[in-house]
């Protein structure tokens, strides 16, 4: 979601997406026609299926993308990408419910989304014809859309108590930067530290081809006073911009 656009197009897609699911409800059993840039997504959109939740106060529903749930609920941002963090939130779902003064029982509808390492969440009250729509860059740390939705709901509101989820947030950025780690760990137990000769190493320079991208290895020497035995890749075939490569392990 969000790929190529901007938070004004999101927008604008989002006032059509309310204005659908508002005519659905004024008359679900029939096909209206009308100039809209979701003709013939109503259909799609109303079969909302229940699902199980460990949510004590409402229970929500799932539907092509979307999630549908009502105030107050702990369950905000369901489909977002702190997988950590909502693990952390299901053991405890008490501490996390967002709108508990809420009496309205106001609708929400989610939809999150990622493309290219950043990532955007669009949340919808149908109720007051309101939105919130964040985009952020990088996937690091945490989903940091979804932090920034659950803050801006509940100022927009003014929803009480108010909910700190630095701690959640934290507990994403912890648990991201120990995958990193682990993968170092085990490209670290994996590497051969036997010196590399000049020809075995420049049997992998060369262009590669596929799956719609094209990677370029080509011999340090070029460009470095650097071991002879070492290799680089540049990004934009720029030399400025070259990442330097070694061998870990010969599987052949």
């Amino acid at each position: 979601m969000g790929m190529q656009s901007s938070v004004d197009d999101l927008l604008v897609w989002t006032k059509a997406v309310m204005r659908e699911d508002m005519e659905a409800e004024q008359c679900p059993d029939q096909v209206y026609n009308h100039p809209s840039i979701l003709r013939g997504a109503t259909v799609a959109r109303l079969p909302f299926f229940q699902t199980w939740s460990r949510d004590d106060v409402n229970s929500w529903a799932y539907c092509m993308g979307w999630t549908k749930t009502k105030m107050p609920t702990s369950r905000f941002g369901a489909l977002s990408y702190n997988f950590a963090a909502q693990d952390h939130r299901f053991a405890q779902p008490e501490k996390y419910i967002i709108g508990g003064n809420d009496t309205t029982n106001r609708t929400i509808l989610q939809c999150n989304g990622t493309v290219n390492g950043s990532n955007c969440g669009l949340y919808t009250f149908p109720e007051t014809e309101s939105a919130i729509m964040v985009c952020c860059n990088g996937l690091t740390n945490g989903d940091a859309a979804d932090w920034a939705a659950r803050i801006l709901t509940q100022a927009l509101f003014n929803l009480q108590p108010r909910i700190d989820f630095l701690e959640l947030a934290r507990i994403e950025a912890d648990a991201r930067n120990a995958h990193y780690q682990a993968m170092l760990t085990e490209w670290h137990s994996n590497y051969d530290p036997v010196p590399q000769s000049v020809a075995d190493v420049l049997r992998f320079v060369g262009i590669y081809n596929g799956m719609a991208t094209s990677l370029t290895i080509t011999s340090r020497t070029k460009t470095y006073d650097a071991d002879p035995a070492s290799l680089s890749s540049p990004a934009s075939d720029s030399d400025r911009s070259s990442l330097g490569l070694h061998v870990v392990f010969n599987d052949i």
